[in-house]
């Protein structure tokens, strides 16, 4: 394979750089949009945001993991509300890692450290506890990934246990995917996962460097693979997600970018690199991301204490 060429798509105070190989036919092309937040403790402000969702009034929720709290905001940044602090009772935390609302807003965090899930109102209201700390069904180490699927069941996954459970919305057990189920493909720290609308289950798992896809019956599907800075190719991915067209979008933290693929593993587009810049990354596993329904991507950019905002440029293609 030869080099990569660049595209540039020249907008007024908008950032986009990308790059595909020689032979590539078209890509889609993202662009910067806007970002908030900074290092700090105040409303708005971050200390290693490590997880980030929306709802479907296009509310953003953050897991400000150092500050051991939730944060919520509109489409644009403008800080609604917080919740939690740091502790070990009913909503409070110890690295609140992850973040999934489900079709009536309700919100699930995973809060790692205390080996459970706890489950709020939109408003922060605490609701309930998921798990407790353990081995078997129902039960976790470190809980750091969680999505909700069309049916509003809850999936967790916890990078300790190498395992991936599905609950009801009311935290009844109801499958596992672990050792035994995946097999040969077992997982080797799993930090997320995500369900698309056919309830296809895809999880980053960390140290194989890789994205493993199940169907909702927890059945092995495929692996896509990595190491290497290549095309596509993934190094430590920490955080997935999925689109309404069933496209999938992965935090590729160890090359500091996103890359987005089909549901086949077909790379559409990629964007970013390390760095402070608009567009740029600073992670060491580090990244989550998240897209509403209108396509835009949310990015929780930890190392750089920020929520980056992108959008896809309709019409461009790549320049052999």
């Amino acid at each position: 394979m030869k080099g990569p060429k660049l595209v540039f798509v020249a907008m007024i105070s908008i950032f986009t750089l990308m790059s595909f190989p020689t032979g590539a036919k078209a890509g889609e092309v993202y662009t910067f949009a806007g970002k908030w937040g900074m290092s700090g403790s105040d409303d708005g402000q971050f200390h290693s945001p490590y997880g980030i969702a929306v709802d479907r009034s296009g509310n953003i929720y953050v897991a400000d993991t150092g500050n051991n709290r939730i944060q919520k905001f509109d489409a644009q940044g403008r800080f609604i509300t917080k919740w939690g602090k740091a502790g070990r009772g009913e909503g409070e935390f110890r690295s609140p890692y992850g973040v999934a609302v489900d079709s009536s807003g309700n919100v699930y965090i995973p809060d790692i450290n205390n080996s459970r899930v706890q489950k709020f109102d939109s408003n922060g209201k605490f609701l309930a506890i998921i798990g407790k700390r353990g081995t078997g069904n129902g039960r976790f180490l470190n809980p750091c990934g969680v999505a909700v699927d069309s049916s509003d069941n809850l999936y967790v996954v916890d990078i300790l246990a190498n395992t991936v459970q599905k609950f009801d919305g009311s935290g009844n057990f109801l499958m596992k995917i672990d050792r035994n189920r995946a097999g040969e493909r077992y997982f080797l720290d799993p930090s997320d996962l995500a369900v698309d609308n056919s309830g296809n289950i895809y999880v980053v798992d960390i140290s194989n460097h890789s994205v493993k896809k199940f169907n909702s019956k927890g059945k092995f599907i495929a692996n896509w693979p990595g190491v290497g800075s290549e095309f596509g190719r993934l190094s430590e991915p920490s955080d997935i997600t999925t689109d309404l067209s069933g496209n999938v979008y992965v935090a590729d933290s160890g090359h500091h970018r996103i890359l987005k693929f089909d549901s086949n593993g077909k790379l559409l587009s990629k964007w970013g690199a390390l760095g402070m810049e608009d567009g740029n990354f600073t992670s060491s596993r580090g990244l989550a991301l998240i897209v509403d329904s209108s396509g835009t991507v949310y990015v929780a950019d930890s190392g750089n204490d920020r929520i980056q905002r992108f959008k896809k440029v309709n019409g461009t293609t790549v320049v052999k």
